[in-house]
């Protein structure tokens, strides 16, 4: 069933709370009212077919995209209003769709640019090189020069710099062969598992909500349905519309 306002009431403690979110680009109004939460811990997983307004939910939440009406109340504080900078600052960060890493930057100093807000120390350099070790090997390589895969990994180890609480990742599969995939995943996961909440934005289906423990599917910018992953993936609705069954 779809989130509505009211379900608010009963979640007061959400770690990511986000209630009547509209939000666009000039005259096109893109989110309708876009209502779901996060809580701390979970993957959760955000579905829907290009144009849906998956992408422009992220960047609302990390205040690229400015919100022009609703909340968004990230650890009991409203963010809608505050700057990138400041998000972050907060814990709440992104790793763009198409990665936007600095290609004519090394790998080092893209991710020396990820903890620029919140600053570095020993510590962040293990946990990113641990998650990524090809990253380490490759530290004075110019990150336009790695392949998908890679420009991806440094996508997400370059968020992490920012020392996140709340990571939003958006289409991290995107042009990677599956084998890359299923690393890309695991590779979630292990963050996860380390304490990290993500908010997933991403196009393959069946491993977005194999990796998350809810999800929710958005149509023209409305939520649709939500539910945990596992009845999600049972959903004849959402095995006819994106897991192409």
């Amino acid at each position: 069933m779809p989130d509505n306002d009211s379900s608010f009431i009963t979640h007061p403690s959400a770690f990511l709370q986000v209630s009547g979110l509209r939000a666009g680009y000039g005259p096109l109004q893109v989110l309708k009212g876009v209502s779901l939460r996060v809580e701390r811990g979970e993957i959760v997983a955000l579905l829907g077919a290009n144009g849906a307004g998956k992408s422009t939910t992220l960047m609302t939440v990390c205040g690229v995209n400015p919100a022009r009406s609703g909340q968004i109340i990230f650890e009991g504080e409203d963010i809608a209003n505050l700057s990138p900078h400041e998000i972050v600052e907060r814990g709440v960060v992104q790793a763009p769709e198409g990665r936007r890493i600095f290609p004519r930057l090394t790998v080092r100093e893209n991710l020396e640019m990820g903890a620029y807000v919140r600053g570095h120390d020993a510590a962040d350099w293990d946990r990113v090189f641990v998650l990524f070790p090809v990253l380490k090997d490759r530290q004075k390589q110019l990150g336009g020069t790695l392949s998908g895969g890679e420009q991806q990994m440094l996508a997400i180890a370059r968020a992490l710099m920012s020392r996140p609480k709340l990571l939003l990742l958006d289409e991290p599969s995107l042009g990677l062969a599956p084998m890359v995939v299923l690393r890309i995943f695991e590779i979630i996961r292990d963050i996860n598992r380390a304490g990290t909440t993500i908010f997933l934005v991403e196009q393959n289906a069946r491993m977005a909500l194999t990796a998350a423990h809810r999800g929710y599917v958005l149509q023209t910018g409305e939520i649709v349905l939500t539910d945990t992953s596992a009845r999600l993936l049972e959903s004849s609705e959402v095995r006819k519309a994106y897991l192409g069954e």
